[in-house]
C-alpha cells in the first residue's frame, strides 16, 4: 500500500495526504512491531518497514520533492524502533538514497541505536553495503562537520567501528583515514 501511495505522489509537493496517512502507518506499525518477527526472512513486517522507510527502487535519485520538510518523519521512525537488523538495512537505504539530504546528522540516530544495542550484531549485507557509500561519501567528499562537530565525529566513530567489527575492510580504511588529521 505505500509502495503504491509513493508511486500514486509522484513529485507533486507540498503531499499533506501522503504523509497523514504514512504517519498513521508508522505510528501503527510502531505500536505493534515484534523485532523478531521483523528479522526473520521473508517477513511481512520486514517489507511493511522497507515501505515505511519509502524503499522503492530510487535507482540514483537522491531527492524527492514530497519529502521536503518531511524528514523528521522518517528519523523519528528509526529512533522509535527498537535495535532490529532490517531497522539498520531500511534506514540505511534510505539515507544512501532520497534521505541523503538528512546526513550527516542523521548518523547521530544511527550512532545512538547501536550503542543501545550493546554488542548485538546488527548489520546485515546490505546494512554494511549502505553505510560503506553513505560514510565513503562524506568522509572522501570533505565534509567537515563530521571532523569538527563533535557529535557528529563521535557518532562517524561509532559506526565505523561497529562496521569494522562486522568485517567491513572499506570501514577499516575509512576509519583510518577518518582519523588522519587533515593537512593544513
Amino acid at each position: 500500500m505505500v509502495k503504491w501511495l509513493v508511486l500514486f505522489q509522484g513529485d507533486r509537493s507540498p503531499a499533506p495526504t501522503f504523509w497523514t496517512l504514512w504517519q498513521r502507518l508508522a505510528d501503527d506499525f510502531v505500536r505493534v512491531v515484534e523485532p523478531a518477527r521483523v528479522d526473520e526472512e521473508h517477513s511481512d513486517q520486514a517489507k511493511m518497514l522497507r515501505e515505511l522507510f519509502l524503499g522503492g527502487d530510487w535507482n540514483e535519485q537522491r531527492d524527492w520533492l514530497p519529502l521536503h520538510g518531511e524528514t523528521e518523519r522518517l528519523r523519528s521512525l528509526f529512533r522509535s524502533l527498537p535495535p532490529m537488523r532490517q531497522g539498520f538495512e531500511c534506514y540505511s537505504y534510505y539515507l544512501a538514497k532520497i534521505g541523503t539530504p538528512t546526513l550527516p546528522d542523521a548518523l547521530t540516530d544511527v550512532a545512538s541505536k547501536l550503542s543501545a544495542a550493546a554488542d548485538t550484531p546488527l548489520f546485515t549485507e546490505i546494512a554494511i553495503f549502505y553505510l560503506e557509500e553513505i560514510l565513503t561519501r562524506l568522509i572522501y567528499g570533505g565534509n567537515l562537520r563530521m571532523r569538527t562537530d563533535i557529535d557528529l565525529r563521535s557518532a562517524t566513530l561509532v559506526i565505523l567501528d561497529a562496521l569494522v567489527r562486522a568485517g567491513s575492510s572499506p570501514a577499516y580504511k575509512l576509519r583510518d583515514d577518518f582519523l588522519t588529521p587533515l593537512a593544513a
